[in-house]
């Protein structure tokens, strides 16, 4: 599972390709054409209104998610902090030494500017006794023609400085199609290592019903690729939304073969913006 690679993965900075947030989510990890108030972790150039949003995502061995995001005017606003649980400790010898809690902090800043959005983001890792630390920058770009919106972002361009190292960057693309006014289908591709995102969201009376598909090529990550697809490859997801007044609240759920994953969010778009 994605949680996992982040924390045997130190010094690559691969929690930075995590996609918070209960709709991006719930429609199988497709975000650059999604709105939710994290427009900092999913698309710079989709801000739009006045947007705040706090997303607790429960993960795999008491491992847990924050992430909080806000947008106002042309400005972006977003932190994200993973916190993997206690570990016990071991020496060379494979004695117990102490416990630790490693974690992944970000936190950044952005802004649209017309079709087009920028964002910078500082971040450190920490595993036991290493810290690590450094900068890293995305542009995305939006285009809407209804009944189409196409979504695209080239993400983690920066460094990790205390080992002097370039974090892989990746690119995004996706297309979100509009069937009706109530039903929208999703999908999305993101490079190195290949991963597809698909979703279907149905709108109703103040209700949103979320489902997706993804799929995430698991040879890339281990360097040993393979071209046969496996079924641990595939995650399966879905969601539901409520709208109360000026508040949407939220849950979704990932269900891949190694566990399950849920997220609460609790998104506030206040009336005055609109």
């Amino acid at each position: 599972m994605n949680m996992l690679l982040c924390l045997v993965a130190i010094g690559s900075a691969q929690f930075l390709r995590l996609t918070p947030g209960v709709v991006a989510q719930g429609l199988g990890g497709a975000s650059v054409v999604v709105n939710e108030g994290l427009p900092l972790f999913h698309n710079p150039a989709y801000a739009r209104d006045m947007t705040f949003n706090f997303t607790l995502s429960r993960w795999l061995y008491s491992t847990n998610h924050l992430a909080a995001g806000a947008t106002y005017e042309q400005y972006l606003f977003g932190i994200s902090y993973l916190n993997y649980g206690q570990i016990q400790g071991y020496d060379s010898l494979g004695n117990q030494t102490t416990m630790f809690t490693p974690y992944d902090m970000c936190i950044g800043v952005g802004r649209k500017l017309g079709p087009v959005g920028l964002t910078i983001k500082g971040f450190s890792q920490r595993i036991g006794d290493e810290n690590l630390y450094g900068l890293c920058g995305s542009i995305g770009a939006h285009y809407s023609h209804r009944p189409l919106q196409i979504g695209t972002k080239v993400d983690n361009l920066g460094k990790e400085f205390s080992q002097n190292a370039t974090i892989p960057a990746y690119v995004v693309l996706g297309l979100k199609y509009s069937v009706t006014t109530d039903l929208d289908v999703l999908a999305e591709a993101k490079s190195s290592p290949f991963e597809v995102n698909s979703g279907v969201s149905y709108s109703f009376q103040g209700l949103s019903f979320l489902a997706g598909l993804k799929y995430l090529q698991s040879g890339d990550q281990t360097g040993n690729s393979e071209p046969a697809v496996d079924s641990y490859d595939f995650s399966y997801t879905g969601g539901v939304l409520i709208e109360i007044e000026e508040y949407w609240i939220g849950y979704s759920i990932v269900y891949s073969p190694l566990g399950t994953a849920h997220q609460f969010s609790v998104t506030l778009v206040p009336h005055t913006s609109n």
